[in-house]
C-alpha cells in the first residue's frame, strides 16, 4: 500500500487494508487531529512517566545535561571508598555529637585536647591529682582515695638523743649511724649509738629522735628492741627495754616492760651525766605514709 501524507487524509476518506496508525481501523473515515497526534507520541515516549520526567527536556536535566552521563558516573563510581569491615562497624555504631566528632580530629593532639575536657570517674580524678614522684607506687586506701608510698627504699637516718625538757643538755657522739629498709609503710631501723650526755637541768621522757618516717596511729603496738646497752640505769622492775615510735611523730621513747605486762617510760636521769654510754637497737614499725 503507498504512503500518504497527512494531508491526504482528508474527511470521509476511507482507510483501507493493514492499519497505518494503530488506533485507526482501517475503513474508518476520520483523520487525527495535531493535538490527537501529539498526545500519542507523547504516550508512547512516556509510557505513564511522573509529570516531571515526561518530556525529554525534563529527563535531559534529570542527567543533569551531561551528554556523557555513564562516563561521568563511571569515573565518580572508581572513586569510592572500598568496602572495609572497619569502616562497616564503625557506621554501625550510636555514638554521640561527640564521639562523631573524635572521627573527624586529624591528628592525636587535637584528640588529647578534646578528651581533657571529659568529666573523669571519681577515682581517675584522685589518680589525676597526684603528684608523681620517683621510688612511689599508687595505693588505694580504706577510705577509696588514691595515695603514693614509698617503696622497697633503702637509706640511712642520724639517731640522736635528747628528752622532753633538755634544759642544759649537751650529748657528744663517738658513733652514731642509722639505717633503714622502707617497704610500702613498714619501716625495718637499725642503729648504735656511742655517746657521753652531760646536764643538770635535762629532764623528762627519755626518747631517740631523727626516725626515717613518722609513725602511724598503730605505733604503740609496735618494739624495737635494743641488741646491747651499757651504763643505762632500768626503769624500776623492769625486765626488757624496747623503743616505741610514738604516733605521727619521728622519735621513739625508750620503755621498759615490767612484771604483769606493764610498761614504764625511761627517763633523761636514769643516763647519768658524765658517763659514756652504748646503744644498739633494731626493729620494724608501721609509718604514718
Amino acid at each position: 500500500m503507498a504512503q500518504k501524507k497527512w494531508s491526504e487524509f482528508a474527511a470521509g476518506s476511507a482507510l483501507t487494508g493493514t492499519e497505518i496508525i494503530p488506533g485507526i481501523a482501517s475503513g474508518v473515515n476520520r483523520r487525527w487531529t495535531a493535538a490527537q497526534i501529539a498526545t500519542y507520541i507523547t504516550a508512547l515516549i512516556t509510557d505513564s512517566a511522573p509529570a516531571t520526567l515526561d518530556t525529554l527536556n525534563e529527563l535531559a536535566a534529570a542527567l543533569g545535561d551531561d551528554p556523557n552521563f555513564a562516563a561521568t558516573m563511571a569515573a565518580a563510581l572508581a572513586g569510592k571508598q572500598p568496602l572495609d569491615a572497619d569502616l562497616t562497624d564503625i557506621a554501625a555504631l550510636t555514638t554521640t555529637p561527640f564521639g562523631r566528632g573524635m572521627l573527624t580530629m586529624a591528628d592525636s593532639a587535637a584528640a588529647l585536647t578534646a578528651l581533657s575536657g571529659q568529666p573523669l570517674a571519681s577515682t581517675l580524678t584522685k589518680l589525676a591529682a597526684l603528684t608523681l614522684t620517683p621510688e612511689k607506687v599508687i595505693r588505694i586506701n580504706a577510705s577509696g582515695d588514691a595515695e603514693l608510698i614509698d617503696w622497697i627504699l633503702s637509706g640511712s637516718w642520724t639517731p640522736t638523743i635528747t628528752c622532753v625538757t633538755p634544759g642544759d643538755l649537751s650529748v657528744s657522739y663517738s658513733t652514731q649511724v642509722g639505717g633503714y629498709n622502707k617497704r610500702g609503710k613498714m619501716v625495718e631501723i637499725w642503729g648504735t649509738l656511742i655517746f657521753t650526755p652531760t646536764y643538770s637541768t635535762a629532764t623528762g621522757n627519755l626518747r631517740i629522735d631523727g626516725l626515717p618516717a613518722a609513725a602511724d596511729s598503730s605505733s604503740a603496738l609496735a618494739t624495737i628492741n635494743f641488741a646491747s646497752l651499757s651504763s643505762f640505769t632500768w626503769p624500776s622492775s623492769s625486765t626488757q627495754l624496747f623503743m616505741t615510735p610514738q604516733a605521727s611523730a619521728q622519735y621513739a621513747h625508750i620503755v621498759g616492760h615490767r612484771s604483769g605486762g606493764s610498761t614504764a617510760t625511761a627517763q633523761m636521769s636514769m643516763l647519768p651525766s658524765g658517763t659514756a654510754q652504748t646503744l644498739r637497737f633494731s626493729g620494724t614499725y608501721r609509718s604514718a605514709a
